[in-house]
């Protein structure tokens, strides 16, 4: 069976929108880090660490890419940066994170330089799609379950 093209379309969520991503956001990291670390340690790291991020960083919008059939993928961001791009397992390694990642810094017109990002050891691809997309590793650290880096970009 030949697989649909993709009409991809991103665009800034709506407020309804946003509190059913920040779900489905809990939802895509607990499936993730649950293949991992199991699904005990992923809740706790969910709802303790996820939770408390998005409430003292005060979240600015979230931004969706989508097609004909849905959701492809959605970023999470404060005003200034950009917290989480999450890409639904089954559209993954598609090129739909960079063209949401490129559309989202357009949109923000971003002013800051440096990017905390925690990617998870089962998603390398999340590494590759910011380096790819212009930003240049400055620091890093890993554990067993994670690779901890700071990212920078320079915008002109």
């Amino acid at each position: 069976m030949k697989e649909p093209a993709l009409l991809l379309h991103c665009r800034r969520a709506d407020l309804e929108e946003r509190y059913k991503l920040l779900g489905l956001l809990y939802i895509c990291i607990e499936e993730d880090y649950g293949k991992f670390w199991g699904k005990e340690r992923a809740y706790k790291f969910t709802h303790s660490t996820i939770l408390h991020e998005c409430m003292d960083r005060n979240i600015a919008t979230t931004y969706v890419a989508e097609s004909y059939n849905g959701l492809l993928a959605f970023a999470v961001t404060t005003a200034a940066e950009i917290l989480y791009l999450v890409v639904l397992p089954q559209f993954r390694d598609k090129g739909i994170g960079r063209r949401l990642l490129s559309f989202v810094e357009g949109t923000m017109l971003l002013t800051t330089h440096r990017l905390e990002a925690r990617i998870n050891k089962l998603n390398r691809s999340g590494l590759e799609l910011f380096l790819s997309n212009g930003w240049k590793m400055v620091t890093y650290k890993e554990t067993d379950e994670e690779v901890t880096l700071a990212l920078e970009r320079r915008h002109f």
